[in-house]
């Protein structure tokens, strides 16, 4: 078995829209970035448009992402610098022709910067609000000291226990990349160690077997240790004991069906009982340690999508 933790869907306790098509994909954008000047064009088939996932923080926000089809996206309102980074896929600013970035590429948006992007499909975007930064002194392409930020970020995504340990973590790494931007020459004097592999068997695991019901001993034997050391070398390394760790994918479970649009349940009990969760005090309260809010917030936020997708709404931000 590998012991590499895929990215599958990034920030998953913070993905927003789900199974979307693209005018509900471009409202969750627009509504999330506080932009209501976005507009998409393209064609499209019937297949979802991707994903979106936000964590706004003190100092900033983080969003990722996915559009399985190809679009081309104007429009831009946003107060605050944004630094963007393809994590795959290609993106063209066509105002800047001839300027075309792949993985690994940054782009700074200037505050009230025109918005004037082309994308194909399967294309994933990392686009990070950085509050009292520099946004003049950034070449568009590689940068290697921003991408060990980011991509550490990234990796480290997977094992965030719960929503303060995102938060702090999502906090530093704005602060990281502010720094890095203020002083381009800055080097990087701490490279994270990697997780033990031990840790990471353990963990595949628990995210890709959802039937799977907990058993140490089993989970001690998939990553070659003892019950013991696996308790103590999870929290080492992650923070999190075997236990918390199992409890927090049936719980990114739930949070999946809450966010996705294939399930149109508004109680949060049929939720809670669908991910084996009997108490719904006790699953409420650890939602909301978990992801930052409360069951009823989320499908709140879902409900405040929906309404907003009016048939007029969805032409004003989408163009054929």
């Amino acid at each position: 078995m590998s012991c590499t933790v895929t990215r599958e869907r990034v920030l998953d306790a913070y993905t927003r829209i789900l199974d979307a098509e693209a005018g509900e994909w471009l409202s969750a954008l627009a509504f999330l970035s506080r932009n209501d000047g976005l507009v998409l064009t393209g064609e499209w088939d019937s297949r979802a448009m991707g994903y979106v996932s936000y964590l706004p923080v003190g100092n900033g926000s983080v969003t990722y992402v996915e559009t399985q089809q190809a679009l081309h996206l104007t429009g831009h309102k946003n107060a605050h610098p944004t630094l963007l980074q393809i994590q795959s896929g290609q993106i063209s600013d066509l105002d800047m022709p001839g300027l075309v970035l792949g993985p690994g590429d940054f782009l700074m948006l200037r505050p009230r910067q025109r918005l004037n992007l082309k994308s194909g499909s399967n294309t994933r975007l990392l686009a990070i609000q950085l509050f009292d930064a520099p946004s003049d002194n950034l070449v568009p392409g590689r940068n290697p000291v921003l991408d060990i930020h980011t991509q550490t970020y990234l990796d480290d995504a997977p094992f965030f226990c719960h929503n303060t340990d995102a938060v702090r973590r999502t906090h530093r790494l704005l602060g990281e990349l502010r720094e890095s931007l203020i002083k381009p020459t800055r080097t990087i004097e701490h490279i994270k160690e990697p997780i033990d592999p031990r840790v990471l068997r353990a963990v595949l695991h628990m995210r890709q077997n959802p039937d799977w019901p907990f058993n140490l001993a089993e989970l001690a034997a998939i990553a070659y240790t003892s019950e013991r050391n696996l308790y103590n070398l999870m929290r080492v390394h992650i923070g999190c004991t075997p236990y918390r760790y199992y409890q927090r994918c049936r719980l990114l479970r739930v949070r999946d069906r809450m966010v996705s649009h294939r399930f149109e349940s508004s109680s949060i009990s049929w939720y809670a009982m669908e991910g084996g969760f009997n108490h719904l005090g006790r699953f409420s309260a650890l939602y909301r340690e978990h992801f930052g809010e409360l069951p009823s917030e989320t499908l709140g936020w879902k409900k405040q999508l929906q309404a907003i997708l009016q048939p007029s709404d969805i032409r004003r931000f989408m163009t054929h």
